[in-house]
């Protein structure tokens, strides 16, 4: 009479552990990527804001060249 035990057995836990092990990694490196390319296109984009808000201003200004009229107080721009 021979008794089968069911389940898994040390070399077949291991090779399971391992390929986890391997799928994790590249599932961490493909997070990781990604945060560095949104962390890129959140600078670019902050960057192209601020460009844009600068030719917005200096089109206003060299527009309204000439029309100050008496009022010579500077603008400040933060």
């Amino acid at each position: 009479m021979i008794i089968r035990v069911k389940g898994f057995s040390l070399v077949e836990l291991m090779i399971a552990m391992v390929l986890g092990l391997v799928l994790l990694g590249g599932v961490i490196g493909v997070f990781l990527s990604n945060q560095n390319t949104a962390r890129a296109t959140t600078d670019l984009s902050n960057l192209q804001n601020s460009v844009r808000l600068t030719f917005q201003l200096l089109s206003q200004d060299i527009r309204s060249a000439g029309f100050a009229g008496c009022n010579n107080s500077p603008r400040v721009v933060s």
